[in-house]
């Protein structure tokens, strides 16, 4: 983890499944992957969905999500695949996917005010 960063409780540089462990998700912690690589996303939202968060969100077209949960039903079966929103983010017309990370992020009860 970075330390300094606007978001502190965040796992960086596609490493999301591991950091999991060390992050302890709880139903205050919000999951958004972002890299529109499945390497890195499908293991961050496989778990995400064995954690009790409270939002898993995945960025990528309607096509890209429907790939999506048919990877994810052979990698958790039985996992509540509804509880991830998808597509998230805003829709800019692009066709190319910008280089991004997954982050696993944690709202404090510290930080209750947006900054």
């Amino acid at each position: 983890m970075r330390s300094g960063s606007r978001a502190p409780n965040c796992a960086h540089n596609g490493r999301a499944s591991r950091r999991f462990t060390e992050l302890h998700p709880d139903e205050r912690t919000a999951v958004v992957t972002f890299t529109h690589d499945p390497k890195i996303d499908d293991p961050a939202l496989c778990a995400a969905l064995q954690s009790p968060a409270f939002y898993v969100g995945a960025l990528g077209s309607r096509r890209t999500h429907a790939a999506r949960l048919e990877r994810l039903r052979e990698q958790v079966p039985g996992a509540d695949l509804t509880r991830i929103h998808a597509p998230i983010g805003l829709n800019l017309g692009g066709r190319e996917p910008g280089r991004s990370q997954s982050l696993p992020w944690r709202r404090s009860s510290s930080s209750a005010t947006a900054r």
